[in-house]
């Protein structure tokens, strides 16, 4: 990333309390972001990189589960000492050390792509920069006629749908394989505030009652596997793979290869 797209230390903060990650949101995102890279093939020999990383709320939840997750991060923010070893603050990604970025297998951009003015080009550079990374996974805020306050200060060019995420892809030149929706129930809610009140809070409240925001996580991670692909969300979760690498160690590690058929979730 470039150095205009990173946040400032202000809207860091208001982004990663302390304890964000235990909010519903984070930790439904986390658990989707999971079982996304387990169906990918992801194992331990795995070296996944997280561009745009933040505090490190994803890098620990992944770390925590077997998972080798690294975070590069453009703020240059202080991260929590058990991740001093695994999150480099104030790192551009394509400055990384050589040996590095050859040793990641998978690549994430988590509500990242829509902060740059051409994400296209930003996501073709990384195929060219991380040699073996065999796919991309990416999450973005979806839907335009959700656009508020929030997305004019967080500094984003645009909210998207399924289409545009797989078309981005395809453009980067990645063979996208699954594009779909999360947080689907939050959808009226998140239009009632764009449309009706004109504005949402900015600034994200560590939550107090962990155990109700757990339970709500669950629901939305049961609604992910459940509710018809074609009911829109607050999200975009999409995976796509780098076609000349892809073979049936598609992660760097033992599992299985992801299906061959495009699974395009509209």
């Amino acid at each position: 990333m470039t150095a205009e797209t990173k946040f400032s230390d202000q809207q860091l903060e208001e982004t990663y309390p302390k304890g964000i990650g235990n909010h519903f949101w984070n930790h439904a995102r986390n658990r989707i972001i999971a079982s996304t890279l387990f169906a990918q093939g992801v194992s331990p020999q795995s070296r996944i990189l997280e561009i745009g990383c933040g505090r490190g709320v994803v890098v620990r939840y992944l770390r925590a589960r077997g998972i080798d997750c690294h975070g590069v991060e453009l703020s240059k923010s202080e991260v929590d000492d058990d991740l001093k070893g695994a999150v480099r603050m104030g790192w551009d990604c394509f400055e990384l050390p050589v040996e590095f970025r050859d040793s990641v297998t998978g690549l994430m951009l988590l509500d990242v792509i829509e902060h740059l003015p051409d994400p296209v080009n930003f996501m073709s550079r990384l195929q060219t920069s991380f040699r073996n990374a065999r796919f991309l996974l990416v999450t973005v805020p979806a839907r335009k006629e959700l656009w508020s306050n929030y997305d004019d200060y967080y500094g984003h060019f645009r909210r998207y749908d399924t289409k545009l995420l797989a078309d981005e892809f395809s453009r980067s030149g990645l063979e996208p394989r699954k594009v779909g929706y999360m947080f689907r129930a939050l959808y009226p809610v998140m239009f009632l505030l764009a449309r009706i009140a004109g504005s949402r809070p900015t600034r994200q409240s560590t939550p107090t009652q962990i155990w109700a925001h757990r339970l709500l996580a669950q629901l939305f991670v049961v609604e992910y596997g459940l509710v018809p692909a074609g009911l829109p969300g607050t999200s975009v979760i999409g995976l796509a793979i780098v076609p000349d690498r892809h073979d049936e160690r598609a992660a760097g590690g033992d599992g299985p290869a992801v299906d061959a058929k495009h699974t395009i979730r509209q």
